[in-house]
């Protein structure tokens, strides 16, 4: 049985700032950016979120929702 992972539309939080974010797009490199629904176990995707400053990225690698 496959688990889906759904972020679309969710919010999510850096562990590194604890600061919060909308996810606004979910997706995958096919090999161009292609938006999807959910992701399946093994898929490496890609999120867009409301993040202003691209230094909140730099340590934004660990995510939760």
């Amino acid at each position: 049985m496959y688990r889906l992972i759904s972020l679309r539309g969710a919010k999510i939080a850096s562990h590194w700032s604890g600061k919060k974010y909308d996810v606004t797009e979910l997706g995958i490199m096919h090999p161009e950016e292609v938006p999807v629904a959910c992701l399946l176990p093994g898929q490496v995707g890609y999120i867009a979120c409301n993040m202003r400053q691209s230094e909140e990225g730099i340590h934004a690698y660990i995510l939760s929702q």
